[in-house]
Parts: structure tokens; C-alpha cells; sequence
């Protein structure tokens, strides 16, 4: 314990002893070392040097001696005009060798800074207050002149709660606007290295940045910023480089490397790179100004980003910072505005620069290239540039390969959905970005350029009860329509063919269009329209599913489902299509050609020609409502050459029994005039039935028709009316729902001649008058007999009337006499107010 108190009592001994010794020296070598302090600045600076006080310390540099400069100012010449000096600190500590300042000379070996100011600054004028550090050459000419007492062999530099500022006011017109570096230092060390070609600085400690300004218009680099540094420089005097190694840069709690140089000269050039291998974009901000960082913000992406930011800036007048930003970003959601992509890998680079000299003014843009993601579920790889990014011009070139089913989400599946099959899209857009979601717009803001290609693909559309199944083909669209080369499909298994033109696709997709139009060309080689009859068509092919959770959602109608939906519903389409064989029940017909014009919920027909029945048949007319519970129809067609036996057949006797396909025979030629309304299943309502039909049948043939063979069997017995022969017919028929209305006919047959008139119903009363002239009594027999016509308007002579009637089109027609001509007078006094439908006066079929 003694021993300890007496080391003890020897250590504050030879403490006070070494207090003693520097106020001792301190007090003696006073004036030499002011002397010496002012004279090394003189050698060195173009300016004054005032100090308040000298002090000597031991407790801030221990176990070293410093003696201190207190409240030291340097100015320079022109202090008196601006008032602001270059340097001024509280205390300045400048650590000494004790044995050489023993031998008379003062070796300065640290310098420790407490509460100071660096104010640099370059005035419109050309002043620049760097001239006051003296060139090499006067410094060494001034220091030849006497030896120096006092040798800079620094090793260490420590700042504490130092500012320092650059103010650059000659880069702008207007006189507000400065070139501007201002920071903080709270307590930095700098541990020096002097090597003959140089010098090599190891700095660290806290840095606060209060602004990095080249452009005062466009904010401020590093403003604000709180950070740790830890720089490795080497300044090269022969280079006059300042050169920053590989050097860490902590900014708010986020760390960087650094790397750069300063190089000196006419032109002094300032370059900085900072690196991170992932820092989240909120953190990268503060690296760069507030108009860069928002335009970059406005992307929010979830994961860090790998990125490397180069400033490089002339400092020279009109001269603002090049910034290239590369940055890389591996499995990440990305959003912009109320998009959102997921999964996004990619490689881009962000480039800034202003030049107020160069014509083309700000070059602004964000480069990505390897782009993937996936929006909406949909995988997409992707290139582009965005360009002028306050009013952004993007060229972009993409491509979305998916199977269909992974697009279902995107649709009302109660409506449409996919079922199988790819689609491959690739497009090149070139144009403006912030537009092409506007609603508003009429055009894409931009030239397109794509291609999209489906393999095997099926979809339904549920409210029409259309599959399209086994889509092959591709479509080539621009900003303004889209060609179809090839494209073939079943649809509701009828195999297809579709090629042509679908004018302003792109703009009805995107934006507010009410219709698009499209001229197209399809070919078929068989086409059977009873698949698109009944509603249970999807039901058997097992594509119709009616659960809760579906029918649930069919209110949730989605951007895309609903635009697919308006495409078909809202699309004008002039069609030219030709069919080898189309089959309707027991219709059928060949060689189908034509034009179909689809607009607004109607179909047109145009010039459509058929081969039916052993006859051709050219039809033009009008098909409206489609889509509506009940439209309707109307249609212009001549008949010619057709058989009438395979025609009763093809049109399923017209749905009565009277007379059908077994009963007749001949050679139809007919005008025809016929419209009616039709049911959402597309069935014809008989009682909506509205014609007229100049009809003309040659080589006509009745076979066992029962109303005849009654007759037979009344008069002329031996004849035989189960096969009749008769000339030719030409005549006008009017129908009126059900009820077709027959002029006065004349039929002359190998049996008899007759005439007739009046009501045949498919469906209610039929009712018609059979004049027999007596004059078949005087015909020569049957085998002598040929069928001979003498005209509707001659007189017939004397005649036996008959009455052939029916309660309904089911039953059977029954044939009475009508010795009074009671039904002909009814018939033809009915016949005018039927062709007035607005009297007042009610037909007998009316009551």
C-alpha cells in the first residue's frame, strides 16, 4: 500500500513537473512560436492571421504537450468588403516535440480544432477565395528566403464541431442561386500519412449534412443527412487529385461504400459513387435532390434495391451534375400509382443531367432492362426506357406468355371464362406513359406495335352460350387496329375460319369507346346452327356450371371482363363469309355465301346466296334484337329451280299436315317477302308471321293429297286422283300470322280442272273455296287428258262448289258441298277488311 502511495505521489510529482516545464516554455518560447506560427503562415497563404491569445494544454492532447491558439481568425484580402472569414475557431491545439522545441525548433505533430468555421467561397466576379493558399512555387521561394522554425510533420487532425461551406455564386444568372456544399462536423479525426508524392488521410466520425447544391432550382443533395463516415483519400500534389478509396458512408442508419476524386485544375472535376448492396428506396432518397427522389418515390417497391449512384460534375459555370443511378432488384413488389406488379426481377439504370449550354437542355430518363414480374398473376418479361420524366415518354417492349386459365381471375367467370390453351403477346409501344390510362383519350398517346398468338385455346361466353374451343392463330395489332392473318376455332364445335380487320381494338380496350368496327372474311366448311338453338348446349358439353359460389360473384364485375363483354356486344362487323354445308334440324344447304353487317344488336344480310333443295335462293334482309327476349327478322329472297318435295322437307312442312313433302312434287320459283319475331332461343312466333310470295311451281305433281282424293271419290270415280299431274301454277299468296291468304288460283291437272281461293292456317281455321266447272264431265279420258289453264278471270261456266275446311292446322281438312257459293261470298267479303287491319268493321275470323 506504501509502495502504491509513493508511485503515486512520483506520478503527480512528474506531472506537475511537466506542467511546470510547458508554462515554463510556453512563457519563454512565447513570442518565438507567434513568430514562428505567422511566419509558416505567411509562406503559405495570401492573407492574415490574428490570434487572441497563445495557451498551453496538456489534458487534451495527453500524454502529448500542445500549446493552444486561441480565438484564431484567418482573412483574406478581401475581408473588408465581405466581412467573413475564411477560418475562425474557439481554440486550436497544436500538439509539439518537447525535445526538439528543447533544441530551439517547434515540430507540429497533431491539430486539434474545437468550435470552428471553414467558409469558402467564388464570387461573379472571378474571385475565388481558394487564391489565398499560395501556389507551390511562391511558397517554396518564400520559404527559401530563411529556414523555417516550424515543420509540419502532422500525423493526426481532429475537428470538433467544425462547419465548413463552399458557396459557388458564379454558376447562375439570377444572383440568389449558388453552388452550394455545406456540413457539419461534430467530431472528426483524421489520422495523416505524408509519403513523398503525397498525402494519405484515414478520416472518421459524424458528419451532418446540411445541403450538396448544384442546382439550386432542383434541391439539394445529402440534405439533411445524418452520417458516419469512414474515408480512406490520398491527395497526389504532383496530380493535384484528390482521390477517395474505397471509403464507408453510413446515411440514416443506412451504410454505403464511397469511392470518387476531386481533380484540381482550370476545370476542377468532381466525381462520387456510392454503392449498396440493398438499401429500400426511402433510404436511397437522401443521397439525391428532392425533385429526383420524388420522381423516383413515386414507385414503391417492397424489397431492397442493389444500387450504384455516380454524381460526376465540371465546376465550371452553366455546368450542372451527371447522375446515374444503377440499381438491381430481385423478387419484389413494385407499385406505380394503383398498380402493383409482384415478383419483379430486374436491371435498370436512372440518368440525370442538366446543361444550360447544350440545345437539348435536361436529359432525364430510367433505363430497365431483364425485366420479370408478373401483374395480375400474369407472367411478363419486359424492356424499356422512360424518357422526360416530368412529362414521361416511355419505349417499351414486352412480352406476356401465360396459359389462359391463369387469366380467369380477371374475368366475371359467371359470364366468360377460359378453359384451355396459351397465349403468347409481344408488343413494342413507343409514347407517352402518364396518358395511356386517361379514360378520356380517344387515340393511345403513342405508336404501338405487337402481335398476339393463341394456341389451342377454349373460352365460353356464357349469356350467348357460345365455346369457342381450339383457337389457333395470331393477331397483329397497332395503336390503331388489329389484323387478323389466320385464325381458326369450333365454335359450339362448327369449325371456323376468321380473317381481316378490327379497326380502334387497342382504344376500345383502354379508354371509353361506345362501338369499334371490324371487316372480316370466315370460311367454313360445315356449319350447324342447331348448336346455338337450345339453352342446354353448354350444359352438355358440361361448360354451363350453376353453383352458389359462381352465381355469387356475377355482381363482381371486373375491367377486363367487362371490356370483353362490351367487345362483343358493342362491335360493328361487316362479315364476308362463305360455307361449304350448313344444316339447321332438317334443313340443309350448299355453297353459302354472302355478307352479314353485326351492328348495334342486328344483324344485315347482304346479297347471301345458297344452294337448297336442288335450287339456288339469294336473300338479303335484317336480323335485330338478337340479344334481347324477343326480336325479329325480316327478308327479301327469290327461289329458283328448287324442288319443292326436298324444300317441304328442309323446312319441316312449314309445321302443319295438310300437304307435305309425300303430297307434292315440282319445280319452285318464288319472290319472297317475309318477316317475323323470334324467341330468345331463337324460335320463329308463328303468330308474328308476316309474307307475300309470288310463287310459281312447274311440272307439279300432288300425291295422294286427301282433299282430291275425297273428291274422287264423289265425282269422276273412274279417274285417278291419287296421282295428279297438273300445268303449270303462278300465284300470289299473303300470309298474316298463321293464315295464309290465297287469291283465286287456277289449277288444270290430268284430272280435272279447278280453281281455288281463300284461307289456309298453319295453326287456326282453315277455310277455302273449290269451284269445279261442269265442263270436266266433257274432259276425254284420263289418258287423253292434258293439263290445259284458261286463265283466273275467265268465266268458267257452270260449276259445282265445295267447302274445304278445318277447325285447326292439326285437323284434318273436310270437304263439303256448297250448292249456294255461301262460303265464296264469305270468303271474299272477308278479304278486304283483312287487308285494312285498322277498320273498325271485324272480320268473322276476328269475332
Amino acid at each position: 500500500m506504501k509502495l502504491l502511495i509513493k508511485i503515486g505521489i512520483y506520478v503527480i510529482a512528474f506531472l506537475a513537473f511537466l506542467l511546470g516545464v510547458a508554462y515554463f516554455i510556453t512563457v519563454t518560447y512565447k513570442e518565438e512560436i507567434l513568430a514562428a506560427v505567422n511566419k509558416e503562415f505567411s509562406d503559405r497563404m495570401n492573407g492574415e492571421l490574428r490570434i487572441k491569445d497563445l495557451d498551453y494544454s496538456i489534458l487534451e492532447t495527453f500524454p502529448n504537450f500542445s500549446f493552444t491558439l486561441v480565438e484564431p481568425i484567418i482573412t483574406d484580402t478581401l475581408y473588408a468588403v465581405h466581412k467573413q472569414p475564411m477560418f475562425r475557431a474557439e481554440k486550436v491545439f497544436m500538439q509539439f516535440s518537447l525535445t526538439k522545441l528543447l533544441r530551439n525548433e517547434l515540430d507540429i505533430q497533431a491539430i486539434l480544432v474545437n468550435n470552428g468555421s471553414v467558409s469558402l467561397y467564388k464570387t461573379k466576379d472571378g474571385y475565388d477565395s481558394w487564391r489565398i493558399f499560395k501556389t507551390d512555387s511562391a511558397y517554396q521561394e518564400s520559404a527559401s528566403e530563411k529556414k523555417a522554425s516550424l515543420d509540419f510533420m502532422l500525423n493526426r487532425v481532429r475537428l470538433n464541431n467544425v462547419a465548413v461551406s463552399y458557396v459557388d455564386s458564379t454558376l447562375h444568372a439570377d444572383s440568389t442561386l449558388y453552388k452550394t456544399l455545406r456540413f457539419h462536423l461534430t467530431r472528426l479525426q483524421a489520422n495523416i500519412d505524408t509519403k513523398p508524392d503525397g498525402m494519405a488521410l484515414d478520416i472518421n466520425g459524424p458528419v451532418i449534412f446540411d445541403q450538396l447544391t448544384f442546382n439550386p432550382n432542383k434541391g439539394s443533395f445529402m440534405k439533411d443527412a445524418k452520417a458516419e463516415v469512414a474515408f480512406d483519400l490520398f491527395y497526389n500534389k504532383n496530380q493535384k487529385n484528390l482521390q477517395i478509396n474505397e471509403s464507408k458512408v453510413k446515411v440514416n442508419k443506412q451504410e454505403y461504400s464511397l469511392t470518387g476524386s476531386l481533380q484540381a485544375g482550370k476545370v476542377p472535376v468532381l466525381s462520387l459513387t456510392f454503392h449498396t448492396d440493398g438499401a429500400h428506396i426511402t433510404d436511397i432518397s437522401p443521397l439525391l435532390t428532392s425533385s429526383i427522389a420524388e420522381k423516383i418515390e413515386r414507385f414503391k417497391i417492397s424489397q431492397p434495391v442493389k444500387a450504384t449512384a455516380q454524381i460526376k460534375t465540371l465546376l465550371k459555370k452553366g455546368n450542372q451534375p451527371e447522375v446515374e443511378i444503377l440499381f438491381s432488384i430481385n423478387k419484389s413488389a413494385i407499385t406505380y400509382k394503383d398498380k402493383t406488379c409482384t415478383d419483379v426481377s430486374l436491371n435498370g439504370k436512372f440518368y440525370s443531367k442538366v446543361d444550360s449550354t447544350s440545345k437539348e437542355g435536361k436529359k432525364e430518363y430510367i433505363e430497365v432492362t431483364d425485366f420479370f414480374g408478373r401483374y395480375e398473376k400474369l407472367p411478363i418479361q419486359a424492356s424499356f426506357i422512360i424518357d422526360n420524366l416530368k412529362y414521361p415518354d416511355i419505349d417499351l417492349k414486352s412480352t406476356i406468355r401465360f396459359a389462359l386459365q391463369e387469366a380467369n381471375h380477371l374475368l366475371d367467370e359467371s359470364k366468360m371464362n377460359f378453359t384451355k390453351g396459351t397465349a403468347n403477346i409481344n408488343f413494342h409501344y413507343k409514347g407517352k406513359i402518364h396518358k395511356v390510362l386517361d379514360e378520356d383519350n380517344k387515340k393511345l398517346p403513342g405508336v404501338l406495335q405487337g402481335k398476339a398468338t393463341l394456341k389451342n385455346a377454349s373460352f365460353a361466353y356464357l349469356p350467348r352460350q357460345f365455346q369457342f374451343a381450339g383457337i389457333n392463330g395470331s393477331v397483329v395489332f397497332n395503336q390503331s387496329h388489329a389484323s387478323i392473318d389466320s385464325l381458326h376455332f369450333k365454335v359450339n364445335e362448327n369449325p371456323v375460319k376468321i380473317s381481316g380487320k378490327i379497326n380502334d381494338l387497342v382504344p376500345f380496350a383502354l379508354y371509353k369507346y361506345d362501338r369499334i368496327n371490324a371487316n372480316l372474311q370466315m370460311h367454313s366448311p360445315s356449319f350447324d346452327f342447331g348448336n346455338f338453338k337450345s339453352p342446354g348446349t353448354l350444359r352438355k358439353l358440361g361448360l354451363l356450371k350453376e353453383n352458389k359460389s359462381q352465381q355469387a360473384g356475377t355482381n363482381l364485375k371486373k375491367a377486363i371482363g367487362r371490356k370483353l363483354e362490351a367487345l362483343i356486344e358493342n362491335i360493328d362487323c361487316h362479315l364476308a363469309f362463305s360455307i361449304d354445308e350448313v344444316k339447321y334440324k332438317q334443313f340443309s344447304a350448299n355453297q353459302i355465301g354472302g355478307n352479314l353487317t353485326l351492328e348495334d344488336n342486328s344483324i344485315g344480310l347482304e346479297n347471301i346466296a345458297l344452294q337448297n333443295s336442288g335450287g339456288t335462293l339469294h336473300l338479303n334482309g335484317a336480323i335485330r334484337n338478337i340479344s334481347q327476349p324477343k326480336g325479329d327478322f325480316e327478308i327479301q329472297a327469290v327461289i329458283q329451280d328448287a324442288d319443292v318435295r326436298k324444300l317441304l322437307h328442309s323446312f319441316e312442312n312449314f309445321k302443319q299436315t295438310t300437304i307435305g313433302e309425300h303430297n307434292l312434287m315440282g319445280e319452285l320459283h318464288a319472290n319472297i317477302a317475309f318477316s317475323s319475331a323470334f324467341d330468345d332461343s331463337y324460335n320463329i312466333l308463328p303468330q308474328s308471321m308476316q309474307g307475300n310470295f309470288e310463287v310459281q311451281l312447274t311440272n307439279g305433281r300432288l300425291i295422294d293429297f286427301e282433299p282430291l282424293t275425297k273428291i274422287g271419290k264423289i265425282v269422276f270415280k273412274q279417274r285417278d286422283f291419287t296421282n295428279i299431274e297438273f300445268a303449270d301454277i303462278r300465284n300470289n299468296f299473303e300470309l298474316q300470322g298463321q293464315d295464309l291468304h290465297i287469291s283465286r288460283m287456277e289449277i288444270a291437272s290430268s284430272v280435272l280442272n279447278l280453281f281455288v281461293e281463300g284461307i289456309f292456317s298453319f295453326n287456326k281455321e282453315t277455310d277455302m273455296v273449290i269451284q269445279l266447272p261442269l265442263s270436266n264431265l266433257s274432259l276425254k279420258e284420263e289418258k287423253d287428258l292434258v293439263p290445259e289453264k284458261i286463265g283466273v278471270n275467265q268465266d268458267a261456266g257452270a260449276s259445282v262448289y265445295l267447302r274445304a275446311r278445318a277447325a285447326t292446322g292439326q285437323e284434318k281438312v273436310k270437304i263439303t258441298y256448297d250448292p249456294f257459293k255461301k262460303g265464296l261470298k264469305e270468303i271474299r267479303n272477308e278479304a278486304e277488311p283483312a287487308q285494312k287491319p285498322n277498320t273498325k268493321k271485324r272480320s268473322r275470323r276476328q269475332r
